[in-house]
């Protein structure tokens, strides 16, 4: 456990740690443009890689590293497109799944489980999260439940029927030809509309396209979707990047 002095971390969500206190204190040691490691009050490092025990026993494994104006993240995953676009298959609002507080990311292959959906959650004993494991349960997609470890649960569900080509969609990268009803389950799960960052990438707007031509100094057809392809190695479940 690391004795944590001048410097605390405290908890921004299910995958992400800060630091709170003088940043003059820590020292960043960088390969290129990569921090892999903070030097903190001159006492101990935080190394990219090792994992941070929050309260004394709760595991957060530092993957990636970022500077802030006010000090450094420290990150287990980002949130990949899986997240945004298949959990609302399952899912109801961001409220009810527990989004910004428990659920760390949703997944498409987990070890021999393929062509599903995985949602990964930090176990909570509390009453509210154990009726929402159990309304899970009851879910009629429920395929399992795995436990990673005592801090991790993993929620399994074939994807249903009147989805699968939506799924094929989504692995292709095709947001815009997802079906009209997706596309409503996923605003309304992620509480935002036509006129929102989600809903330009759903729709092709053409703001969010000129935004990107502007941004990557090139021309990008009115064809094109305006996000890019899921990366497989981030929407297949890998242990080592959480335990």
């Amino acid at each position: 456990m690391l004795k944590l002095q001048t410097t605390s971390l405290i908890l921004d969500g299910p995958n992400k740690l800060v630091t709170k206190g003088p940043k003059s204190s820590i020292i960043p040691m960088l390969v290129g443009d990569t921090i892999i490691s903070l030097s903190v009050d001159n006492a101990y490092n935080i190394d990219m890689g090792q994992t941070v025990k929050y309260k004394g026993n709760i595991p957060y494994k530092v993957n990636i590293i970022t500077e802030t104006t006010k000090g450094y993240e420290l990150m287990v995953a980002h949130r990949n497109k899986a997240s945004l676009f298949l959990l609302p298959i399952v899912g109801t609002t961001t409220d009810d799944f527990f989004y910004f507080t428990l659920f760390c990311n949703a997944y498409i292959t987990v070890e021999e489980n393929t062509n599903c959906l995985a949602l990964l959650y930090r176990f909570s004993g509390k009453a509210d999260f154990l009726r929402f494991e159990q309304r899970l349960r009851q879910h009629p997609s429920f395929k399992k439940m795995l436990d990673p470890s005592p801090w991790f649960t993993l929620f399994i569900f074939d994807i249903p029927t009147e989805h699968l080509e939506d799924y094929q969609k989504f692995c292709q990268g095709k947001y815009s030809e997802l079906s009209a009803t997706l596309k409503d389950k996923i605003l309304t799960f992620h509480k935002s509309d036509a006129n929102s960052h989600l809903g330009h990438i759903l729709y092709k707007s053409t703001k969010r396209r000129l935004r990107l031509e502007e941004s990557l100094g090139t021309e990008i057809s009115e064809d094109a979707e305006l996000l890019s392809v899921p990366e497989l190695d981030q929407e297949v479940y890998n242990e080592s990047v959480y335990l």
